[in-house]
């Protein structure tokens, strides 16, 4: 048995399938696991491509990737379009319709 709400009182229980409230708490937290995979399907499809680059961060339909150096940046600009067709062919849908490549912060946390 599973308290959701803090005001139901204790001898009041919430009775339901473990699914049916995990889908429930992932709707309230606005987790769509379709968007999700793109990190995957991001790292599959760039794998060897660029070494070190890393998808961080998902906000809207926008996938954020940070890459080691701006070489690498150019270098993924250029196949942005393929990668994110395939991303969309995966998922199959347009849960990410862009890819922005930012540049990896060496310096964070060194004291100068």
């Amino acid at each position: 048995m599973l308290k959701i709400r803090p005001y139901l009182k204790r001898e009041e229980k919430i009775s339901a399938p473990a699914k049916q409230l995990m889908d429930g708490l992932l709707g309230l937290l606005r987790f769509d696991p379709a968007a999700f995979a793109a990190f995957e399907l991001f790292d599959r499809e760039t794998q060897g491509l660029i070494k070190d680059c890393k998808a961080v961060a998902i906000q809207g339909t926008t996938l954020f990737v940070r890459v080691p150096s701006a070489v690498h940046r150019h270098e993924l600009m250029y196949s942005k379009k393929r990668i994110l067709d395939r991303i969309q062919q995966s998922l199959g849908s347009k849960a990410i319709t862009d890819i922005q490549f930012e540049l990896e912060d060496k310096h964070k946390g060194s004291s100068l």
